[in-house]
C-alpha cells in the first residue's frame, strides 16, 4: 500500500471522527435520555419495527444482557412499547413508541437543516449516503472481528 492511499485512508477516519465530534452536541440534546447503547436499539428498532427481542438484539450486535439492560432502560423512558404478535400469543413485538418518534423527527427536521444546502444535487446525495452505509458496514465487520468487539 503506498503512502498516498494510506494518507487518504487516514483522512477518511479523521474526518469521521470530526463529524462525529461536530454532530455529537446536538445528538446529545436530542437523545439526552438515552445512552449509547439504548440508541443503538432504537436505531434497530426504527428500521424494522415490529421485531423480536431476540431478532433485534442479534440485528444490534449486541449480547443478550447488554440488549435487555438497554430494553428496560428504553421501556422505563417510555421509548419502546411491546406488543403480542398477532399471529403467536406468546411472541412478543417491539416497536418504538410514539415518544420516541418524536425524537426521531427532531433528528430528523435538524438533519434536513444542517445538510439540506451543503450537497444540492441528488444524485450526490445518493452516493454520499451509499458510501457512508459502505463504510458503517466495513466498521460493523472490522469491529466484530475484533477481540470484544461489536459491529452495532
Amino acid at each position: 500500500m503506498g503512502a498516498d492511499r494510506e494518507d487518504q485512508l487516514f483522512e477518511i477516519g479523521d474526518l469521521a471522527f470530526a463529524f462525529t465530534q461536530q454532530l455529537q452536541p446536538f445528538l446529545d440534546e436530542v437523545f439526552a435520555a438515552c445512552t449509547p447503547l439504548e440508541t443503538t436499539v432504537l436505531r434497530v428498532l426504527f428500521r424494522e419495527p415490529g421485531m423480536s427481542a431476540r431478532a433485534a438484539a442479534a440485528a444490534a450486535k449486541l449480547p443478550p444482557s447488554n440488549f435487555s439492560r438497554a430494553l428496560r432502560g428504553l421501556e422505563a423512558k417510555g421509548f419502546v412499547v411491546r406488543e403480542p404478535d398477532a399471529h403467536d400469543g406468546r411472541a412478543v413485538r417491539l416497536f418504538p413508541s410514539e415518544q420516541a418518534r418524536g425524537y426521531r423527527d427532531r433528528f430528523r427536521d435538524a438533519s434536513v437543516v444542517a445538510f439540506d444546502n451543503q450537497i444540492p444535487d441528488t444524485a450526490e446525495l445518493a452516493v454520499v449516503i451509499e458510501t457512508l452505509r459502505a463504510l458503517e458496514q466495513c466498521l460493523a465487520a472490522w469491529n466484530a472481528d475484533r477481540p470484544g468487539g461489536r459491529s452495532a
